[in-house]
């Protein structure tokens, strides 16, 4: 890195499996990030770090092979800007079953 660089590491947990590629996995990260760093500054760097969830996302994704996921998820700032983003120690759960008949319930 370069002299004067400062990095700061934003570290959450996804708790509950999630779809990587899908919207929740996107709101989870999201709404992590604004607790942590602030609706402002989400707001002012809303276009790097959507790329960046985005991406993280697809790559978790080919990995699960369309399982879904929960771990640890880390986002890396430059200079207080966005740089990178990473996942670790993440668990997938693929499908083990398929049920094709009705599955009812009334009250």
């Amino acid at each position: 890195m370069a002299e004067g660089e400062r990095t700061k590491t934003v570290k959450f947990r996804i708790l509950r499996p999630v779809n990587p590629d899908g919207i929740s996995f996107v709101k989870y990260c999201w709404g992590a990030l604004i607790g942590q760093l602030g609706e402002e500054y989400m707001r002012k760097n809303r276009r790097e770090i959507s790329r960046l969830i985005q991406k993280l996302g697809f790559k978790l994704d080919e990995l699960s092979e369309g399982g879904v996921i929960e771990g640890d998820i880390g986002l890396i700032l430059e200079d207080n800007k966005p740089a990178r983003m990473y996942a670790e120690n993440i668990k997938i759960y693929t499908p083990t079953k398929e049920i094709k008949e009705r599955v009812e319930v009334s009250l």
